[in-house]
């Protein structure tokens, strides 16, 4: 049964990886969408004339560009420390299905023994009854 539990173990590391690969996209997607966005509103401001050219792009470079690099970072350092945890959590799970595997192996191993045993204490039991019964007869 260790073996099916450890190939367990493995799909859930999978699992991990894959829905770590997964939010790593969904930042991206979210850093573009915001980029895209900071564009179409340079673009509107411009063009309703609110602002000239460079003013809107020095405001968008000076205040928005670094709000959107500054949740970029945080949100990987959010991921790496995810990352993190989740090999932690493999590595313990895997020492405790490991201590598991050992405490279930001695408890069969002195199932066996005391199942030896008795099946002795039986035999010289039912060997004594007959012996007792031969002389009896």
């Amino acid at each position: 049964w260790m073996e099916n539990v450890s190939d367990l173990h493995k799909q859930l590391a999978h699992i991990h990886s894959s829905y770590l690969l997964q939010m790593q996209g969904c930042l991206e997607t979210v850093t573009s969408a915001c980029q895209e966005k900071m564009e179409a509103c340079r673009e509107h401001l411009v063009s309703a004339g609110v602002y000239d050219s460079s003013t809107v792009y020095e405001v968008m470079n000076e205040d928005f560009l670094p709000l959107i690099a500054q949740h970029a970072a945080k949100t990987r350092e959010q991921l790496q420390n995810t990352e993190r945890s989740l090999e932690l959590l493999l590595s313990s799970q895997q020492s405790q299905f490991q201590a598991l595997f050992q405490l279930a192996q001695g408890a069969a191993h002195t199932w066996d023994t005391h199942t030896t045993s008795y099946s002795q204490l039986e035999t010289s039991f039912q060997e004594s009854l007959r012996k007792c019964r031969a002389l009896h007869d």
